[in-house]
């Protein structure tokens, strides 16, 4: 059985309605993410980076506010890395909130939190710096190689001191 040209012509039409609708959808969809408005900033962090990606969740007191970009080594300072990021145009970036690492629990995967601030304290502006401190995971790794040191010191205190006083013990003469 052969589709008669009216047939043809229908199934014709309904193809390029398919394939426009296609494309406005795409197009829409694209449109919609171009239009949403963002400012840049970044931050040196002074901790590893490892499990923070481009494209990491930036947050601000636990709400997504935005995308990491890139991150980068600090030139002038090797310890550190930069993390530039995007924000909601709009959202308030204040100079007293400090950006920190968060992690989602033991996946290993990071995001960038930023907290504090005062709506009296002054904005920083798009494509400045937002300064940083060391994550709860930081301060404690820091804490944990202070108190090593200090219990390795205390050892080492202890050795020394037990060796002198055996020493000591074996060269008394017996009676």
């Amino acid at each position: 059985m052969e589709a008669t040209r009216a047939e043809k012509a229908r199934l014709g039409i309904f193809i390029i309605a398919l394939c426009a609708a296609f494309f406005v959808s795409i197009a829409f969809l694209v449109g919609m993410r171009l239009a949403v408005k963002t400012d840049l900033y970044f931050t040196r962090l002074e901790e590893s980076v490892t499990g923070l990606e481009s494209g990491s969740t930036v947050k601000q007191n636990g709400v997504d506010i935005g995308k990491v970009v890139s991150i980068t080594t600090d030139s002038g300072d090797v310890q550190k890395s930069i993390v530039k990021f995007r924000v909601t145009h709009g959202t308030p970036m204040k100079s007293d909130m400090t950006a920190s690492l968060g992690s989602y629990g033991i996946t290993g995967l990071k995001y960038l939190e930023i907290t504090g601030g005062s709506y009296g304290a002054s904005n920083v502006a798009p494509g400045g710096e937002v300064r940083s401190s060391l994550s709860m995971i930081g301060r404690f790794t820091l804490r944990a190689d202070s108190i090593a040191i200090k219990v390795d010191r205390l050892l080492d205190r202890k050795s020394t001191r037990l060796n002198s006083s055996h020493m000591s013990e074996s060269r008394m003469p017996s009676s």
